[in-house]
């Protein structure tokens, strides 16, 4: 088990989070209030990050994420895995919440009644992502984002 060394927090540390955290909650949300202290920044600052480090993810997409090159071999990692013959990928959906937003907002609310945008995702047997569409608002079914994603088109789906 491991141990964990306790650190002494000054006191004139404690008094700052302290008032600070009154400050704040005269003027911030419940949620906004949540969001700053779990990340240490403001909102606003933590969603430009989110859009840095998804901007630099997406252009390195091809160096990371790809369609297998060897059919067979993934067919073969699937069957030694699972007993399943002719898999080359496992796919599921995902909602990643987000905050309302301003144009067509209806869209983005999903099944359970929260703003979210409904992720694909395909890996190989070894967990690596080989195809990724995060391109739908949260009120598109998971069939539809299929039967319309280029997965689809490369497995040549009707």
């Amino acid at each position: 088990m491991a141990a964990f060394r306790q650190v002494p927090v000054p006191p004139h540390r404690k008094e700052r989070h302290f008032r600070l955290k009154d400050d704040l909650s005269l003027n911030l949300s419940n949620e906004e209030l949540r969001e700053r202290y779990r990340f240490g920044l403001h909102k606003g600052t933590v969603s430009r990050i989110v859009s840095d480090v998804l901007t630099s993810l997406c252009n390195k997409r091809d160096q990371f994420i790809k369609w297998p090159r060897n059919v067979d071999e993934t067919r073969g990692d699937f069957y030694r895995l699972s007993g399943f013959p002719n898999v080359l990928g496992a796919i599921d959906g995902t909602h990643v919440r987000i905050q309302a937003p301003s144009e067509d907002e209806a869209s983005f609310v999903n099944r359970k009644g929260v703003h979210s945008v409904n992720v694909q995702a395909v890996c190989d047997a070894k967990g690596k992502f080989t195809n990724i569409n995060a391109n739908w608002p949260g009120s598109s079914h998971d069939s539809h984002i299929f039967r319309t994603s280029q997965v689809c088109i490369l497995l040549q789906c009707s």
